[in-house]
């Protein structure tokens, strides 16, 4: 079965990008132990000084379902919300390479 993967760009808000990648890093921080999740990293676009993205892959899609009820993960997403003018992500299904096991 294929891992499931997300790739998602974030838009902050002007003057908003490096404090939304600190909560990102919080997130990537309680997700350090979450079951199933395989890969969270978080990208700062060079050409553009407000888009962030994220690449996430996941043992299947029910663990990342999961995550959203970790303690502390709504919280997180609370605090990242305000900062966030639009977002969009594609989901994927993940087959592999460096770094997967």
């Amino acid at each position: 079965m294929a891992r499931f993967g997300m790739h998602g760009k974030l838009t902050a808000k002007e003057g908003h990008r490096e404090q939304l990648i600190l909560v990102l890093m919080e997130t990537a921080d309680l997700l350090r132990s979450a079951e199933g999740c395989e890969i969270y990293v978080i990208h700062r676009e060079r050409d553009n000084r407000r888009d962030v993205w994220v690449s996430e892959v996941w043992a299947d899609q029910s663990f990342h379902t999961a995550s959203a009820q970790l303690p502390g993960v709504k919280a997180l997403i609370d605090r990242a919300m305000p900062m966030i003018e639009s977002g969009e992500a594609t989901q994927l299904d993940t087959v592999g390479g460096v770094g997967l096991h």
